[in-house]
């Protein structure tokens, strides 16, 4: 979770416990907070504002070039300060430990 601007953002993980980490989707929110003139009573809401299919970033050539794991889940996500959009997760191999872990990111669109 960070601030952007007069907002806050926030990552996740979803279908974390998947059969395959390929349907793993990572998703990145904002919250909304109405301004006071606004006529809504809803109070504060959280808006889906990009999302990436573990399986379609596996499929992007900069990951098939960097030769990272396929069958390593997605974990420890992080929203980065410097670039809006962009999101830093880690592949670990829970067998091997994060001494063998790979850092990689990827830029979140809207869905």
């Amino acid at each position: 979770m960070r601030c952007v601007g007069d907002s806050l953002r926030f990552v996740s993980i979803e279908g974390y416990t998947t059969v395959h980490s390929r349907d793993m989707v990572l998703c990145m929110w904002t919250l909304v907070i109405p301004s006071s003139s606004s006529s809504s009573s809803s109070g504060d809401q959280w808006r889906k504002v990009g999302e990436i299919c573990v399986g379609r970033l596996r499929e992007q050539e900069g990951f098939k070039n960097a030769r990272l794991p396929t069958h390593r889940p997605p974990t420890k996500p992080m929203l980065s300060s410097h670039e809006d959009g962009v999101v830093y997760f880690m592949l670990s191999d829970r067998h091997k430990g994060e001494d063998a872990a790979k850092y990689i990111y990827a830029y979140l669109k809207e869905p």
